[in-house]
C-alpha cells in the first residue's frame, strides 16, 4: 500500500507540470488519442456540427460550433485544459517566466499574432479535435484537427490552483501537425469552425477567510499560519494543549518502490492501545529524503515546500489489510538528530523531539485537530551481520557470511556447509498459446512442465534481454546478477511470484533476432536456476540458504514477435 504522504511525489509532481507545461516537445500529438481523460457521462457534453461544403480559404462562412465551456477541466495545472468529447476542445498555455509559476497569467491574447499563428510556436493555443475513431484494442485518434486563426482569448482570473475563468472568441481552420516539429499547416479547401463569444470557467475558487487566522480557506490554501501556536475549531491561533505520544516499536529501514523511483522510511508502530482504534495499529514515520545521510542534526518545520533531508509523519489507524488511514499528523517543529551513519548506507542511530500536529489532504493543518508531542525517541537502523557458526549463505545485511560456495554447490539450510546441488528438472513450452512478448521490456515468457510448488497457482519462465549488443551468438550465464547493468536475465516465478529463481549458470544461444519486432530463436543449454531473494531497489539477487533450484531441459524456442 503506498502511504498518503510521500514528499518526493509531491516535488516531483511539481516538477512534471512544470515540465509539460513549458515544452514543445508535449504539445498534442494529432495522430495519437488525446492522454486528457474524457468525460464519463453517457450523454455528449458538446453537440456536434454539420461540415461546412465549400469553406473560404479565408475562414468566412465557417460553422458554428457548440461545447459546453461548463465542462472545461484542468488537465496540467495553469498549463492544459479540455473541454467536450466529440468534438473537444483544448486550451494550451506555455507562456514563460510568470510568478505566478504557471504557463498562464491574466490578460487578453491575439489568436491571429505571430507567434499564435502557427501551432509550433504559439503561447496561448486553442484547438478542436473532431471525429474520433476507435481502433480494435479499445484506444484510438481523431481524424480532423483544428487551430486557431484569428480571434481573441482573454484570462480573466487564474486562482492558486492553475483554475481559470475567461471568455474566447475565435475562427479556428482544418490543420495537419507535423507529429516532430508540432508545425501546423492549414488543409487546402479543409473546413472551418467559428466560436462566438463564449464564457468559461474551469472551476475557480475563492477562498473563504472573514475572520479566520488560520485553517483551510477551502481552496487548498491556508487562512494563515499559527506560529507556535494551535489552530482552534473557530479557525483561531491558540496555544498548543498536546498529548503524548506512546510507546513505539523498533524503527526498521523500509524501502518502498513508487512510479518517482524507491522511497525510504524509518517505520514504527504504536504499542498498547494506540492513538485512534485500539485495535488497529498507528505508523509513526520518519521519510529520507537526502540520498546521502550525514551525522548531524535536521530542524523541523511545517513548511512542506522546503524540506530536504527528513521529515516525520504520523499515520492513525494504520490498516494496511483494508488500505484504509484513519487521520494524518504532520511535524509542525522539532529536530532529528543522526548520531552515527553507516557509510554507503541509509542506515544510522539518532534520536528526536518534535511536535506533530492534524493535517488535511491539502496538508494544512486541521482547525480544531489533536496534536501529539514526541520526547527523547531514538532509532537504531545500523545493520549488524549475523554469521556465527556460519560459513555462506546471506548474513543479513546484504552481505556473505564467509567466502560463499563454489559453482556447483550451494548453502544448506543453516548456512554450517556448501552442498552438491539436487535440482528438480522442468522443461519449457514451445506451444504459441503457452507464449508471450513484451517488446517494451525485450521480455519472452512461457510455461514449463511439470508444474512446481502450488499446483493451483501459476508457474512462469521469463528471459529477458536487458542492452544486450550484440545479440547474436552464445552467452555464458554464470557468475551474473539481475542487478547487472546489462545481460541476459533468466527468471522464474514460482506460484504466481510467491517464489523466484534466477540463472546460476547455463549457455544462452541466440540464432535469429530481429531488433524491430522482437521475433527470436534461442537454445538453452545446462540451464539451472536457483531460488533467490531480490533487493526491491537495486534489484541484486542473493541465492535462498536451503532454496530449491531447477535444472532446465536443453531446448530451443522460437518467438514470432510482433
Amino acid at each position: 500500500m503506498k502511504k498518503f504522504f510521500a514528499i518526493t511525489v509531491i516535488l516531483l509532481s511539481m516538477m512534471t507540470f512544470v515540465a509539460c507545461g513549458g515544452s514543445k516537445k508535449e504539445k498534442v500529438d494529432p495522430t495519437e488519442e488525446p492522454t486528457s481523460e474524457e468525460p464519463t457521462s453517457e450523454e455528449p457534453t458538446s453537440e456536434e456540427p454539420a461540415d461546412p461544403t465549400e469553406p473560404s480559404e479565408d475562414g468566412d462562412g465557417c460553422t458554428g460550433i457548440s461545447i459546453d465551456f461548463s465542462s472545461l477541466t484542468m488537465y496540467y495545472e495553469g498549463s492544459f485544459y479540455y473541454a467536450g468529447e466529440d468534438p473537444m476542445l483544448y486550451l494550451e498555455f506555455y507562456q514563460e517566466g510568470n510568478d505566478n509559476g504557471f504557463d498562464v497569467t491574466e490578460g487578453t491574447y491575439d489568436l491571429g499574432n505571430e507567434a499564435n499563428s502557427n501551432y509550433s510556436t504559439c503561447t496561448e493555443c486553442i484547438s478542436i479535435l473532431k471525429g474520433y475513431v476507435e481502433d480494435e484494442e479499445g484506444s484510438g485518434s481523431y481524424e480532423k484537427r483544428f487551430f486557431q486563426k484569428s480571434g481573441s482569448l482573454t484570462v480573466e482570473v487564474i486562482d492558486a490552483n492553475g483554475e481559470i475563468k475567461g471568455t474566447i472568441a475565435a475562427k479556428l481552420i482544418e490543420v495537419t501537425i507535423n507529429s516532430e516539429t508540432f508545425e501546423s499547416t492549414p488543409v487546402e479547401g479543409g473546413a472551418c469552425f467559428e466560436i462566438e463569444t463564449a464564457a468559461f470557467d474551469s472551476g475557480i475558487c475563492i477562498p473563504q477567510c472573514d475572520g479566520k487566522q488560520c485553517g483551510n480557506d477551502g481552496c487548498g490554501g491556508s487562512c494563515g499560519i499559527c506560529e507556535g501556536k494551535a489552530c482552534s475549531a473557530d479557525f483561531q491561533c491558540v496555544p498548543f494543549n498536546c498529548d503524548k505520544l506512546g510507546e513505539v516499536s523498533e524503527f526498521e529501514l523500509v524501502a518502498e518502490d513508487s512510479w518517482f523511483g524507491t522511497n525510504y522510511y524509518y517505520d514504527a508502530y504504536t504499542t498498547g492501545n494506540g492513538i485512534g482504534s485500539a485495535s488497529v495499529p498507528d505508523l509513526l514515520e520518519i521519510g529520507l529524503i537526502a540520498e546521502e545521510l550525514k551525522e548531524g542534526k535536521v530542524t523541523l518545520t511545517s513548511d512542506i515546500d522546503n524540506i530536504t533531508d527528513a521529515y516525520v509523519l504520523l499515520y492513525e489507524d494504520y490498516d494496511l489489510e483494508n488500505q484504509s488511514i484513519g487521520k494524518y499528523y504532520f511535524q509542525e517543529s522539532g529536530t532529528l538528530e543522526f548520531t552515527e551513519v553507516k557509510e554507503g548506507t541509509l542506515e544510522s542511530k539518532g534520536k528526536g523531539s518534535f511536535r506533530l500536529v492534524e493535517i488535511d489532504t491539502d496538508y494544512i493543518p486541521v482547525a480544531g485537530g489533536k496534536c501529539f508531542e514526541v520526547e527523547n525517541i531514538t532509532w537504531d537502523t545500523i545493520c549488524v551481520p549475523q554469521c556465527d557458526g556460519k560459513i555462506c549463505g546471506d548474513d543479513g545485511c546484504g552481505g556473505t557470511c564467509g567466502e560463499g560456495c563454489g559453482e556447483d554447490l550451494t548453502c544448506n539450510a543453516t548456512q554450517t556447509e556448501c552442498v552438491p546441488y539436487e535440482c528438480e528438472t522442468i522443461a519449457l513450452s514451445n506451444d504459441d498459446a503457452d507464449k508471450t512478448f513484451d517488446n517494451t521490456y525485450k521480455s519472452y515468457r512461457t510455461t514449463y512442465t511439470p508444474n512446481t510448488g502450488d499446483a493451483e497457482l501459476d508457474d512462469l519462465f521469463s528471459m529477458q534481454l536487458f542492452y544486450v549488443d550484440p545479440v547474436l551468438g552464445e552467452h555464458d550465464l554464470a557468475g551474473t546478477n539481475y542487478k547487472d547493468d546489462a545481460g541476459i536475465f533468466i527468471l522464474v516465478w514460482e506460484d504466481e511470484n510467491a517464489k523466484s529463481y534466477f540463472q546460476q549458470k547455463g549457455k544462452v544461444n541466440i540464432t535469429a533476432y530481429d531488433e524491430t519486432t522482437g521475433a527470436i530463436t534461442v537454445s538453452f543449454k545446462d540451464l539451472r536456476v536457483e531460488e533467490v531473494s531480490i533487493n526491491s531497489s537495486t534489484y541484486e539477487t542473493r541465492p535462498v540458504a536451503g532454496g530449491k533450484c531447477y535444472e532446465v531441459t536443453d531446448t530451443t524456442l522460437t518467438y514470432a514477435g510482433e
